[in-house]
């Protein structure tokens, strides 16, 4: 496919290609602007099934720990972002050898569990 990962038409091409019960896992390596990194993990984040990875790329530019001329990154829409999505986690064990390009971007999305509460009467 030939698009932005971004654009309405590209999520609904491939999502039209996930059958139902498939293992979904995304990466996510274009534009590494914030802003178009932040909008890749609020449209793809979704995709992801329990126990997958959604990976950003290159969260080690604009100083983490170089390219500190970029501006920001994958790291800084990373970090807005995670806060409000609990289901996903780094997973540090993937930088196990200590040199990533992904810092942080490797994220493992769990189930969250259901809280039942009973009322009492």
């Amino acid at each position: 496919m030939l698009g932005s990962s971004t654009a309405y038409e590209i999520e609904q091409r491939i999502t039209s290609e996930i059958r139902l019960g498939e293992k979904v896992m995304v990466m996510l390596d274009s534009d590494h602007r914030a802003e178009h990194v932040a909008n890749e993990l609020r449209i793809w984040s979704k995709h992801v099934t329990p126990g997958q990875y959604l990976i950003v790329e290159d969260t080690n530019v604009n100083g983490h720990p170089v390219a500190g001329w970029h501006g920001p990154g994958p790291m800084e829409a990373l970090k807005q972002w995670l806060p409000s999505n609990p289901e996903f986690s780094p997973d540090f064990t993937r930088e196990k050898f200590l040199f990533t390009f992904n810092p942080s971007g490797w994220l493992k999305r769990r189930q969250l569990e259901k809280i039942s509460l009973k009322t009492q009467k």
